[in-house]
């Protein structure tokens, strides 16, 4: 599957973190939104996904601020 969206690749699992390859990732990311109604966000670039990772970081990560669009 080719696929050049920046998309999760480490997946909470019932057995813990499963860290899975591109083509499931991407998979698993188009069923999760289309299951949930949730929309992953979206970059122009690494270096633009990269800046949201960081600052979503800084301003506490997954624990203070949701993801989802």
């Amino acid at each position: 599957m080719e696929d050049d969206r920046l998309i999760p690749s480490l997946w909470m699992g019932s057995d813990g973190p499963a860290d899975l390859d591109h083509d499931k990732s991407i998979r698993a990311a188009m069923e999760f939104e289309r299951r949930s109604g949730k929309v992953f966000p979206r970059f122009n670039s690494i270096e633009d996904a990269d800046d949201f990772a960081i600052s979503r970081s800084k301003s506490g990560g997954a624990l203070k601020s949701d993801l989802f669009r």
